[in-house]
């Protein structure tokens, strides 16, 4: 069934933004700082207004590690604590548990050891909670799929 030419066109607009944000994230994980703050900084906004709110706290804590290796220790703080509270909003879990082992990083960098170590160990749970959903997930679909012969689908 295909989409409506409305909706797939709100949503292929959308992929404006989502490819160089992702990119600047992986840039970010490359240790490519300032090409991954310029992603970010062209594509921030628009990715937000797109429908990437929901991953924000991880946008952010991701700013915050380029701009503390860049030599701006005052911005990473400030993009720490807005990751920080970004995570008082909705979020998945796998997204949280991303946004708070960068910012442990960040507040690791920045010689906050208390701050970073609460951020790991809550990562960590959260790790652990996530690898249990997935297991979950994959018990309940085998269940449901026993039985069945996929030549016949």
């Amino acid at each position: 069934r295909l989409l409506d030419p409305a909706k797939n066109q709100a949503f292929t607009a959308s992929l404006g933004s989502l490819v160089p944000t992702l990119r600047a994230q992986v840039l970010t994980a490359q240790g490519r700082w300032a090409e991954a703050l310029d992603l970010f900084a062209a594509n921030f906004d628009s990715a937000l207004d797109e429908g990437l709110k929901r991953i924000v706290a991880c946008l952010l804590a991701d700013r915050a590690l380029c701009e503390w290796h860049e030599g701006h220790a005052d911005k990473a703080r400030a993009l720490a604590g807005a990751a920080e509270q970004a995570l008082t909003e909705p979020i998945d879990t796998d997204d949280r548990t991303l946004a708070l082992a960068r910012l442990a990083q960040v507040r690791e960098a920045l010689g906050e050891a208390k701050l970073a170590a609460q951020h790991r160990e809550e990562s960590q749970r959260l790790h652990a909670l996530h690898r249990e959903q997935q297991q979950r997930t994959v018990a309940l679909l085998d269940g449901a799929l026993a039985g069945l012969d996929p030549k016949q689908l």
